[in-house]
């Protein structure tokens, strides 16, 4: 189940970087002074016009980073299913 574990990876490198993401755009959107400050900030460290589509964008990695988990959950769970048991 190489898919799987490999999936499972990738779905938590996801959720985190996401995540960090959110709180860094978050935490710039809190401290500027203006709209024009907020984005320059949110360009420069974001890679996003505003702080606002950087925490979109942060939303939609968390939530494909846990759709992803799930799935990969799913898959090693079915091959635990396709085993014969050993008693």
């Amino acid at each position: 189940m190489f898919f799987a574990r490999t999936g499972n990876v990738v779905a938590w490198l996801i959720f985190i970087l996401s995540a960090v993401r959110l709180v860094l755009a978050i935490a710039i959107a809190a401290t500027t002074d203006g709209p024009a400050e907020n984005s320059a900030f949110a360009m420069e460290y974001l890679a996003a016009s505003t702080t606002g589509e950087a925490i979109d964008e942060a939303i939609y990695g968390l939530l494909a980073g846990l759709v992803l988990g799930i799935l990969s959950q799913i898959g090693l769970s079915l091959r635990s299913v396709g085993k014969p048991s050993e008693k």
